[in-house]
């Protein structure tokens, strides 16, 4: 959850990263979003601010929010029956706690390298081992059409001009 933080171009990520740490693939989505759009500093494109929850059979959830006209920093929460996470992408850092130390909470520091420093070890690991350790592609595509349908109900609900593409980078 965040401050205008881009529902339209950085949910995909989260939903990909909620897909690897649960390695549940098939998720059931609902987008709450708001209207209207944000401008996206990309022109012929909008971002997104609202609600977004998916949720699997299993039981595994995420809830994204992005709050409109605020600068609120986007915080991130990683919660297990036996350990939680909040991380603060702008700050570098994050908290955790386990159910191991009584639920303490520790400060540690969460590096956030650039795409930059990580394609190196993508390319290393396809190399020698054939996987790249990423949500397969199968996976992806899945999210991503979830996703983008999501956005496009709400937009034509929102827009007075059909769209027939979604208009998110």
């Amino acid at each position: 959850e965040g401050g205008n933080c881009g529902m339209g171009s950085s949910a995909i990520h989260f939903l990909d990263l909620a897909a690897f740490l649960t390695e549940s693939d098939q998720w059931q989505m609902e987008g709450k979003l708001d209207e209207p759009q944000i401008s996206s500093k990309r022109s012929e494109y909008i971002e997104l601010s609202g609600m977004l929850t998916a949720q699997t059979s299993q039981g595994h959830h995420i809830t994204m929010l992005s709050i409109p006209d605020s600068t609120a920093p986007i915080v991130v929460n990683i919660m297990t029956s036996q350990f939680r996470a909040l991380i603060f992408e702008a700050t570098q850092k994050m908290m955790t706690a386990q159910a191991s130390n009584g639920w303490q909470w520790e400060e540690r520091i969460f590096p956030v390298p650039f795409q930059s420093q990580l394609t190196h070890q993508v390319i290393h690991s396809l190399l020698e081992t054939d996987d790249c350790g990423l949500t397969p592609i199968k996976s992806s595509f899945f999210l991503h059409q979830e996703l983008l349908s999501i956005f496009l109900t709400h937009l034509n609900h929102v827009m007075r001009n059909p769209q027939k593409h979604c208009p998110v980078t």
